[in-house]
This record gives structure tokens, sequence and C-alpha cells, in this order.
């Protein structure tokens, strides 16, 4: 299904517009971060538009086209072409088969062998990792939503003595999926706890240690019938930074629940994919955090928490 998904055109692939912009250099010659870089154009102009997902990969596939030979420059618009169809577009065979040729994209390979249903193949692949090599102790989350828990918390525990606050606040994000909320709630204290800071994103993983401590504890003090009718809003900390929800009431029930402003450029399908839930549920509690996104989805939950508490008589 992969390979015969790779191999043909999207429904969407004639009528989408094929847009260069001027003096972008589609080889990938140009050093990261600079004006005419396709990399930085796709991370601040394609990602954050969804109208512009589809001309994003026409313009990634054809810089693979003009690319020929140049296995570094190739590897680069692939995985720009794999990360909008996973993780924007929801197409994870195209994704997956684009995922495949490039090495450094194994999680996004492992996020589209679930989406398709394939778990066996997802945990060969993680396995073959050996450990959690990511920034953000996604493999330990990986293996957490494959419901292998006990691989989990060993994963995270053994990334601890180099970077606690990722992978404490990695298994607290794995027993909180699995409903272990005694045992979330003492990794996300150890998060806080940590004293000497080792990574850049230290700071920020205490914020979402803290964010998720608050809301669970909100968690089971709701009660939608102390709730007047209004819309509430309130933030959490996303993957990229804040993220503020608005939840709208009528008559004691979650009518709506929209992200509005956030910082996130990928895992877009987060942002569709959780507010339906909440609406269903009726509540904050056993929602389902999207694959590979479990930072952006529980940054929503968090954030539809607090609105709600907020809210409350």
């Amino acid at each position: 299904m992969i390979e015969e998904a790779g191999n043909t055109k999207p429904d969407w692939w004639d009528s989408t517009p094929m847009n260069i912009p001027t003096g972008l250099d589609l080889t990938w010659q140009v050093k990261g971060g600079a004006k005419n870089d396709p990399g930085a154009y796709i991370w601040n102009v394609i990602h954050p538009n969804p109208g512009k997902w589809k001309e994003g990969v026409k313009l990634l596939q054809h810089s693979v086209s003009l690319c020929k030979g140049d296995t570094v420059a190739q590897q680069k618009a692939a995985g720009g072409i794999a990360g909008i169809y996973a993780e924007m577009l929801g197409d994870y065979a195209r994704g997956a088969f684009w995922a495949k040729k490039v090495p450094h994209r194994i999680i996004a390979l492992i996020h589209c062998y679930m989406k398709l249903d394939c778990p066996s193949a997802a945990a060969d692949l993680l396995r073959s990792m050996g450990s959690d090599q990511t920034r953000n102790g996604q493999a330990i989350k990986l293996w957490a939503e494959l419901g292998d828990l006990k691989t989990a918390l060993e994963w995270a525990e053994a990334l601890a003595p180099n970077d606690p606050t990722v992978a404490y606040l990695a298994a607290g994000d794995a027993c909180r999926y699995h409903g272990k909320i005694p045992e979330a709630l003492a990794y996300y204290q150890k998060v806080l706890g940590v004293t000497k800071q080792v990574q850049r994103d230290d700071p920020v993983n205490k914020k979402r240690a803290a964010a998720s401590i608050e809301a669970i504890k909100l968690f089971d003090s709701l009660d939608l019938a102390k709730i007047d009718d209004g819309t509430y809003k309130s933030d959490s900390i996303g993957y990229a930074g804040p993220l503020e929800v608005s939840v709208t009431v009528k008559d004691h029930r979650i009518e709506s629940v929209k992200v509005g402003k956030h910082q996130e450029k990928q895992f877009y399908s987060s942002l569709v994919d959780v507010p339906p839930q909440i609406i269903a549920k009726q509540s904050v509690k056993g929602i389902d955090t999207t694959t590979g996104a479990t930072v952006t989805s529980e940054a929503i939950i968090n954030a539809s928490a607090k609105a709600l508490a907020g809210a409350q008589k």
C-alpha cells in the first residue's frame, strides 16, 4: 500500500499550482536559516498555512528532481515531504513512503506505521533504535502508545541520568496515557525536582510538567453543572510555546473547543483530532492523544481543563 501510494499522484496534484518563490535555492546549497533556504521557507511559510501544504509537497518534490546525485539535498527535501504528508495532510501511506528514504525520519515512519494500523512494524522499528535519542522523549511515549508501558519506563530510566527533565516528563506522559495518574504525578514532580540544567529545553519541560500537574488535579473537580453558558479561554505550554484554547458551554454541555493562538508548526493533526474528542466525551478525562503529537495534544487538554475550571462556580 505504501509503495503504491508513494508512486501515484494524490487526487489533488493536478489542481495544485506549482509556486516557486523567487530566489529560493531548491538545491539546498545555502546555509540553514538563510533567506533563500528552502527548509526555513517550509517551516515558516508552508507549515503555518494549511492552504499551502499541498503546494509545499509539489515544491519539495520538484526539489528532489533538481537534486539528482546529491543524496544529502534529496534527503532534506524528502524529509520535508514526509512531514507534510504525515503531520499535516494525514496521508500516512505517502508519509511513510517518503520517511523511508530518510534515516533521521524514523520517528515519522513509526508514527505512520501506527496510523496505518501496523503496530508490529512500528514496534520492530522502534526497538531497532535501542534507546530514546529524540529531543522530547518521543520514543518513550510511542512505546506507551503501542501499549508497552514497561519498556517506555525502562527507556525513560535509562535516559534519566543524561537528560532527566525529558526522561521524567516522557515517563509522566506515558503513565498518564495509561491512566496511571498517581505514577504520572510522581514523574512530573521529579521533573520539577531537577536542579541542574542539562538541555536548553529544561525550563520549558518544567513548565509542561507543572501544567500537567495543575490540569490533572482539576480533572476530578470539574462539574459542567456548575458552569454557566459562555466561552472561556485559557492556555498551556505546547510543543513550540503557549497554546490558547476557547471552550464554549451551553446548557451545561461543552458545545465547542477551538484552538486559537499557538506557535505550533508541526503535528497539526492534534489540533483537529483532540477538540472533537473533548466534545464527544463531555470531559477532559480519557482523551486519546494524537499519535506522535503528545505534547500538542496534552496542551489542548490542559488548557481546556483550566478554562472550564476557571468558569466553575
